[in-house]
């Protein structure tokens, strides 16, 4: 979707990246050597009619990958997890750091969890404040607690075993499991995170699988998340002419490199000249970046 660069996995996706039109949303996960069943990657057979949801909302799946890297992500918008392999699905250090930076730039992780394996999705959004995930193995219809444009419609939704976790005060939660366990959150600037992107956690993978995608409201669900999703598209992206970290934060992004922020675009005339904030440090660190950019794109 764009050429310049803009966190999840487990029952939780090298960007070659497919053509997509400038309005698209370009989707990306991992391949198959990273989730537990062959099927279950993002253009997998298992998830062909969340393909079509996305589709249906600006979005497009570009190729699947087998490492988080700089690379990779910066030619996705959202990056979307699966079933976590038990034996491969844990980030690497530098793969967390890659997928810091992704969020960091206003890229969109969206985490499909699971009862297994759990240390795979601690190792997605940890930095981020989302941890302690915990195997409650139900069977079962969630419903929403919270008015947002992910749930709305939403009556209910169908998982099958699930997980859930601790998250901070900068997550809205969006909806439980139906018998009192916090299920789905979202994190965006508009609930107080300020890393720079969005994230969204569920604690099943299958709800969005062909077998459960037309239970319940469970198809709408994931069409509400891909139209979110697709809002993450197109933004005004700035070259950094200072990057000053406060308060001890030691992952700034580096004068020279880009900046995206969370302004929509459809041309670079849309986006100020300059922009001059404050973020949270990357990657879960102490203290802020204060950054100072020139226009450079809209992408």
């Amino acid at each position: 979707m764009r050429n310049n660069t803009a966190f999840v996995s487990a029952a939780m996706l090298c960007l070659c990246i497919t053509p997509a039109a400038m309005s698209q949303a370009v989707w990306g996960g991992f391949d198959a050597t990273r989730i537990n069943y062959g099927s279950g990657t993002l253009d997998g057979s298992a998830h062909a009619g969340l393909r079509a949801v996305i589709a249906e909302n600006d979005g497009v799946v570009g190729a699947m990958t087998a490492e988080l890297t700089d690379d990779y992500l910066s030619g996705v918008d959202v990056f979307y997890t699966s079933l976590l392999s038990r034996s491969t699905g844990v980030l690497s250090q530098p793969e967390q750091e890659a997928l810091g930076r992704f969020i960091g730039r206003g890229g969109t992780l969206i985490v499909t969890a699971d009862i297994f394996p759990l240390e795979a999705y601690e190792s997605s959004t940890a930095q981020f404040g989302v941890t302690g995930y915990r195997a409650l193995t139900g069977v079962g219809v969630g419903r929403p607690v919270a008015q947002h444009v992910i749930t709305e419609n939403v009556v209910g939704y169908a998982y099958n075993t699930e997980s859930t976790y601790n998250y901070g005060k900068d997550a809205l939660l969006l909806g439980d499991n139906g018998r009192g366990s916090d299920y789905m959150i979202v994190m965006e600037p508009e609930t107080g995170f300020n890393a720079g992107g969005r994230i969204v956690v569920v604690g099943d993978h299958n709800m969005f699988t062909d077998t459960y995608l037309n239970q319940q409201s469970n198809r709408i669900l994931a069409g509400n998340i891909a139209a979110w999703g697709a809002e993450g598209g197109n933004r005004c992206t700035y070259t950094l002419k200072k990057s000053k970290p406060k308060g001890g934060c030691g992952n700034c992004p580096p004068k020279g490199g880009e900046y995206r922020t969370q302004t929509a675009c459809e041309d670079v005339k849309d986006c100020d000249k300059k922009v001059k904030t404050i973020i949270a440090c990357p990657n879960g660190g102490n203290g802020t970046c204060k950054l100072k950019g020139k226009r450079d794109s809209c992408g």
